[in-house]
């Protein structure tokens, strides 16, 4: 049984202490001061030591008392790293989780959270008083099988989570940290006769035992990389195009042996804009095929069908045909909220017959592909600011529709009658999609801010 219990703060005596001795001076002050800092925390860090440089943030809520910093106060760190051993073979093992970001923190309770009695030495004296390690923050602990995907996730567990456990570095802390690991593994297996979580065959414990062993096998396997790549480094091996130039030269050189010597022509010249066709003869000479055109030259039919861009009417439809879905779906969630049933001919006919003619309309003008010939070839050669210009007042126009859509869309919703709401919300959420659509990212960003603006001003709420 796991039980949880109230962890209570660092007594303000060792807190005080803390700050004198890991604060900065201009900082100490009101460090002590604070009221938050009184719910003092101390994580134990068996796996990192302090940095060069002291930082000037300073707080004791989540204190990080690393490994040089427990030698020079004195502490015992063979207990804490037999302790974590334990512990994390515990929720390895038994619990049957991966112990993803749990903590381990520290607690005396010597003296009471307020008390300013100080003990009968001089200076901070951890020895003398009584300390437990607590674990806690099971948020994120998530279930493992008792396999080699198990024995990864606990893996990826243990570099993931702050530096609480020894590392194998540490010879003598990472040593008594896996001597508890696995006594504390068999040791749990032999008494676990009554839990489901583990079998009751003596070959399944025998196995567990195993896979505990490949666990810490693995964290001290220098070679096995628990990061991503370095993707920017050389690569260790050679190219295709490396391997079939070695061997190409071979080949020659044995031809040029034969034919007295000739003179050695690259296998793939890459500063050449054309694709020449070659063939590898048995003995390695290179025999040039038919040439093809240059890319400059005009391309093949085969190229046409794949190059040819669609046709105007065939983008308008694809986009039509979506925005028509789109309103088919608006008009059934509405029917569905206030109709007593729902009746899908007259929405199927509205969408077909009203709302698709009407955006294929829309949709093919605002694209341009409904103007004359005349008019889209003045326009490409046109200057560059008449275009922009031209450009700007066809978002403009759009962003005006759009904010009138959308303003009306939430009175309709909010003010009008549920049969209103039946016939009008599909049609004019659909124009202000449409819109918001063909307006572009800033255009869209400004085709939602308005509508959201006006709604804040008018005292709609969300719920």
């Amino acid at each position: 049984m796991i039980q949880a219990e109230r962890i209570f703060p660092i007594p303000q005596i060792i807190r005080e202490s803390l700050i004198d001795l890991y604060c900065l001076g201009a900082l100490k002050r009101g460090a002590k001061a604070s009221k938050a800092n009184e719910d003092c925390l101390i994580r134990l860090y068996l796996g990192k030591d302090t940095e060069a440089r002291p930082s000037k943030v300073f707080s004791p809520r989540n204190f990080r008392l690393h490994q040089d910093q427990m030698e020079r106060l004195g502490l015992d760190l063979t207990l804490f790293a037999e302790a974590m051993g334990q512990g994390l073979a515990i929720f390895h093992w038994i619990a049957g989780t991966g112990g993803h970001d749990i903590e381990f923190v520290l607690e005396l309770d010597n003296m009471t959270p307020d008390s300013m009695l100080r003990p009968k030495t001089r200076g901070l004296n951890f020895q003398k008083l009584l300390i437990h390690i607590w674990c806690l923050d099971f948020n994120q602990v998530r279930r493992i099988t008792f396999d080699l995907v198990g024995v990864e996730m606990c893996v990826e567990a243990f570099f993931a989570n702050d530096p609480y456990y020894p590392r194998p570095g540490s010879a003598e802390l990472w040593t008594i940290f896996s001597y508890a690991y696995l006594t504390t593994t068999e040791k749990a297996l032999q008494k676990s006769e009554n839990l489901e979580l583990m079998a009751k065959e003596d070959t399944e414990k025998i196995r567990t035992q195993h896979l505990a062993q490949i666990f810490l096998k693995s964290v001290e396997q220098p070679d096995i990389p628990h990061s991503l790549p370095d993707l920017s480094a050389p690569r260790p091996t050679k190219t295709l195009f490396q391997i079939a130039e070695e061997r190409r030269a071979q080949l020659q050189g044995g031809s040029n042996q034969r034919n007295g010597g000739s003179q050695q022509q690259p296998f793939l010249d890459l500063s050449s804009k054309n694709v020449v066709n070659v063939k590898i003869n048995p003995d390695g000479t290179i025999q040039e095929g038919q040439q093809q055109r240059d890319s400059s030259s005009s391309p093949s039919s085969s190229d046409n069908n794949y190059n040819t861009p669609l046709s105007p009417i065939w983008d308008t439809l694809f986009l039509s045909t979506s925005l028509s879905a789109a309103h088919f779906t608006l008009s059934v969630l509405t029917m569905h909220q206030y109709a007593e049933a729902l009746v899908f001919g007259p929405l199927l006919r509205s969408t077909l017959f009203t709302a698709f003619p009407f955006l294929t309309l829309t949709i093919h003008l605002v694209h341009g592909h409904l103007f004359p010939r005349s008019i889209t070839d003045a326009y490409e050669s046109a200057s560059l600011a008449t275009q922009s210009l031209l450009y700007a007042l066809r978002q403009t126009v759009l962003l005006v529709i759009a904010n009138i859509a959308g303003c009306y869309l939430i009175y309709l919703c909010n003010d009008r009658g549920y049969y209103a709401v039946m016939k009008d919300a599909p049609n004019v959420g659909i124009v202000w999609v449409c819109c918001v659509i063909e307006m572009g990212v800033v255009g869209a960003v400004l085709g939602v801010l308005g509508p959201a603006a006006w709604a804040q001003w008018k005292g709609y709420e969300l719920f």
